[in-house]
This record gives C-alpha cells, sequence and structure tokens, in this order.
C-alpha cells in the first residue's frame, strides 16, 4: 500500500447486487421489499473510516448486507477511479 493512497482519499464506484429470498413484489410500495436505503447509509457510514484494502471494505459491507434476513446473496463491486496519477 502506497503512503500516498493512506494520506489521500481515492474515489471509488461501488456497486452492490443483492439477491432477494423474495424477489416478488406484490405491492409497487417500498415496504414491499428491502430497502436500499439501509446499504447506501452504511457505505456512507463505511466511507469515513479508512481502509487500507478494498477487498476488506468489500468483505464488510457484504456482511452488513447479509445480516438482513430478505437478502439471500450479495455481490459487491468496488473500483478505483483513479488508480493511476494520469487517470480520470
Amino acid at each position: 500500500i502506497y503512503e500516498r493512497e493512506k494520506k489521500n482519499k481515492n474515489p471509488v464506484t461501488i456497486d452492490v447486487a443483492c439477491e432477494l429470498i423474495t424477489p416478488v413484489v406484490e405491492h409497487d410500495r417500498i415496504e414491499s421489499t428491502f430497502n436500499y436505503e439501509r446499504i447506501i447509509e452504511k457505505i456512507r457510514e463505511m466511507t469515513n473510516i479508512h481502509h487500507d484494502l478494498v477487498e476488506k471494505f468489500a468483505s464488510d459491507l457484504c456482511d452488513f448486507c447479509l445480516q438482513h434476513q430478505q437478502i439471500k446473496s450479495v455481490e459487491v463491486t468496488i473500483q478505483k477511479t483513479k488508480i493511476f496519477a494520469e487517470g480520470s
């Protein structure tokens, strides 16, 4: 891990795909399914804490998601958007 990565926040893109135990939604209301705002709030909380490894961040986020009874499986993908100084 480079020191510059520890000192500066690095922009990332986080994708979370959850498979629900009961994917069929009978009503057109948020109460009928899993509210993804919980995951968004957790990501915001986690990004305020430095993580040396994005793999650990992803693992912790998966563990959080799987604590919810409605979620059967989860896949988290994290991409560093500026891995190289000249990258954009």
